[in-house]
């Protein structure tokens, strides 16, 4: 993570990020008055912070990111419209078996991603996922 994510706002990847990068960046503009703070470890503190509030478990973050001072590459997330072939092949590229495409694609515990309460840290994707008629091997996925 290197805070690259400022100069990337308007992409449809980030879409809805705007409203908490106005408020990192006002709560960053305050913290450096006091102590500088990179982006990167404002962004791992305050995405610590919401997991907390959430219900989720405490994450200690070390704090001594240093910031990018361009955007990271395009295309380094599979955009969420692709179909299973399609996703298989983006994370297969990335060195991902279809079993942690799986397991990284259902970390969306918490956020709008239409599964259970966006502000609780709950199990509500993996419900969903067990009430589904699921394939007898992962072939097949």
């Amino acid at each position: 993570m290197n805070g690259s994510i400022i100069y990337e706002a308007d992409r449809p990847e980030n879409a809805g990020l705007s409203k908490s990068l106005k408020i990192l960046r006002k709560a960053k503009e305050g913290i450096d008055q006091v102590q500088q703070v990179s982006w990167a470890d404002l962004i791992a503190v305050a995405g610590a912070e919401a997991v907390a509030l959430c219900g989720g478990p405490e994450i200690s973050i070390r704090l001594g990111r240093l910031d990018s001072s361009t955007a990271d590459p395009t295309g380094k997330l599979p955009e969420e419209t692709l179909d299973v072939v399609a996703l298989k092949t983006s994370f297969g590229k990335k060195g991902f078996s279809t079993q942690e495409m799986v397991v990284l694609s259902g970390a969306h515990t918490i956020g709008g991603k239409g599964f259970g309460n966006p502000n609780a840290f709950d199990n509500a994707y993996f419900k969903v996922l067990l009430e589904k008629p699921r394939p007898t091997s992962c072939k097949s996925l």
